[in-house]
Parts: structure tokens; C-alpha cells; sequence
């Protein structure tokens, strides 16, 4: 199991960006995390992360990581002001049968980190659909 420590999370573009997540607390199952570094609360980069275990109810695993990033205004110059301009979040839920194994789960999230490394910049950074 993992445990509820800081995390240091490199961007994967080359602009050197990296969130420095501080465990803050876990409530219902799920774990909070907040970038302390930013120069005002509404600024700080968050991440969740829940999973939960098959029930009666529901034969599923499911996990679930969520990343929000505030971005703050600029001035006309193009410096940046200590004021929340917008957010942008990625939100991505695995979900599997009770049945699968370590094997399939592993290759699922592999398959996306592969996908996302080969169309993110695409259809991500660029928003750009598939033709």
C-alpha cells in the first residue's frame, strides 16, 4: 500500500514545471493533495486519489486520479499576478472487473500512458481532434 507522503511530480514538457504535492489529509476514502509553493491558496495545484474495492453491489475496482492546476492572470507585460485566472483538471478513473489481475490492470494504465505520450500533445495541449 502506498503511503500518504509527499510527492514530486515532473511535467513531462520540456519546461521544467514540477508540482510539489504535500499530503493534507484523507477523508472518505480519499487522499488530498496540495502544492504549497503557489503564491496564494487559490493557486495551489491539487491532486485526489480514491480506490475503491468490489462490493455486493458493484464487482468493480476503481481508481481514481484528479489533478487540478489554477493558472493565474497575467499583466500586459506578460508577468504573472498572484490572481486565479482559470483552472484546468485532468480526471482519470480505471475501472475493473473483480475478476482481472494485476497483468490486465497493469496493461490497461500502460496503454494509456503510451497513448497519451503519443497523441497528448495532439489532441491535449493542442486540442485538436483526429481526422
Amino acid at each position: 500500500m502506498p503511503q500518504f507522503q509527499p510527492l514530486v511530480v515532473p511535467a513531462t514538457t520540456s519546461n521544467g514545471n514540477i508540482l510539489h504535492l504535500t499530503p493534507v489529509k484523507i477523508a472518505g476514502g480519499v487522499a488530498f493533495y496540495s502544492d504549497f509553493t503557489a503564491p496564494t491558496p487559490a493557486l495551489q495545484a491539487q491532486m485526489s486519489v480514491s480506490v475503491s474495492q468490489p462490493t455486493k453491489t458493484s464487482q468493480l475496482y476503481k481508481t481514481r486520479i484528479k489533478i487540478s492546476l489554477p493558472m493565474c492572470k497575467s499583466d500586459a507585460s506578460g508577468n504573472d499576478l498572484p490572481v486565479l485566472d482559470y483552472i484546468t483538471t485532468a480526471d482519470v478513473t480505471f475501472i475493473a472487473p473483480a475478476q482481472s489481475n494485476f497483468a490486465s490492470r497493469s496493461l490497461v494504465r500502460g496503454f494509456l500512458q503510451k497513448a497519451l505520450e503519443l497523441l497528448g500533445e495532439d489532441v491535449v495541449d493542442n486540442v485538436m481532434p483526429i481526422y
